[in-house]
């Protein structure tokens, strides 16, 4: 018989209203993805809040959007963190389109969502070691000290490397077929301090040489960022969306110094700096090539440890006191803060967190 804590119990009829708090530097790590955002507490319980019309929540919920969408009368929504209640040892988190999945103490992955609240374990996969998603969709990867697995929605449409690798983000590349495929998006392994080969399917792959030691590669629009170990960050970029397109050569980003975090989603990054949080944007809509990028601070958040941007363009920090603050678009109620209030919202706190 499974021995469920009370204080599982009470986070789990209780979250979410008002006073109501996980405790203090409760929070572990968070994931902010198109509609919604997860976060696994200091229990390893994983809570998430925003968009729930595939299940990606992980429980029902029956609140509507603001304003609700007349194509869509059933998509629903939670404006406050829920507990997903059959989720335990939780150690990392990844927020999807429609899906959601953790990766357990044990070393399995569960996921949930894709039109069902029901939790359903990876089959196959075990000993994994950390859980990255890739930008735009419902495609995961499990590291494993063997290589890595990774698998479509809740388990299809795998790809699989049995060659130990230490991987560290993602990348954007052409495909293939520049015409059928013109973006493809995989793995990265460091093959030496400043040299990684990103795979594109499970046998093409491509190089990345920086000029010195990544830390961190994470997309950006059709291209890549890097974050170097002497805080800078290089990036570059697809010149087109029509194929053939040549590509921006990697070159350092102007205005960002002593970088300590990176997050990529599209067209947005956030960066953990020492004044604060800053925000690089590309301007797609510009008819310069190279695009430029442009950076600004997010006004208000300080003590950042932890930075997550979704495609639906909310970013989220952890800070050093366990609070989570996020901004954007509050459609679905992805800011977590009890709030009807939609449009481009500030930084504001997630409601449980202290």
């Amino acid at each position: 018989m499974r021995i469920i804590s009370a204080s599982f119990l009470v986070a789990t009829m209780l979250v979410g209203a008002p006073g109501v708090c996980f405790g203090q530097a409760s929070l572990l790590t968070l994931s902010v993805a198109g509609g919604h955002a997860c976060a696994i507490t200091a229990s390893h319980h994983v809570v998430c809040w925003g968009q729930n019309r595939a299940g990606q929540l992980g429980v029902a919920t029956s609140e509507q959007p603001s304003p609700p969408i007349p194509s869509d009368p059933g998509d629903r929504i939670s404006r406050i963190p829920v507990v997903v209640p059959s989720v335990r040892g939780a150690i990392s988190i990844r927020a999807g389109l429609s899906y959601s999945c953790a990766l357990l103490d044990s070393g399995k992955v569960v996921c949930w969502g894709g039109g069902s609240t029901s939790v359903r374990e990876v089959n196959g996969l075990s000993g994994g070691i950390g859980l990255v998603r890739q930008t735009g969709s419902d495609r995961f990867c499990a590291l494993l000290s063997t290589g890595y697995v990774c698998w479509e929605k809740d388990g299809g449409n795998r790809i699989e490397r049995n060659t130990p690798v230490r991987t560290i983000g993602f990348a954007t590349f052409d495909g293939p077929d520049p015409v059928a495929v013109p973006r493809v998006t995989g793995p990265c392994e460091v093959t030496g301090d400043s040299h990684a080969r990103c795979w594109l399917s499970g046998s093409q792959s491509t190089t990345i040489d920086a000029p010195r030691k990544i830390l961190q590669i994470s997309p950006f629009f059709d291209g890549y960022c890097l974050l170097l170990d002497d805080g800078s960050v290089w990036c570059t970029l697809r010149l087109s969306h029509l194929p053939p397109a040549p590509r921006d050569p990697l070159g350092p980003v102007s205005g960002l110094t002593n970088i300590q975090a990176l997050n990529c989603s599209f067209y947005f990054c956030l960066a953990i700096q020492d004044t604060g949080v800053t925000q690089l944007k590309v301007e797609a809509g510009s008819p310069t090539l190279p695009m430029p990028l442009t950076t600004k601070p997010i006004d208000g958040v300080f003590d950042a440890v932890e930075v997550s941007i979704g495609e639906d363009y909310v970013g989220c920090a952890k800070k050093s006191s366990g609070a989570i603050s996020c901004w954007g678009n509050n459609r679905f109620g992805q800011l977590g803060r009890g709030s009807p209030a939609s449009g481009d919202l500030p930084p504001g706190l997630v409601i449980g967190f202290p």
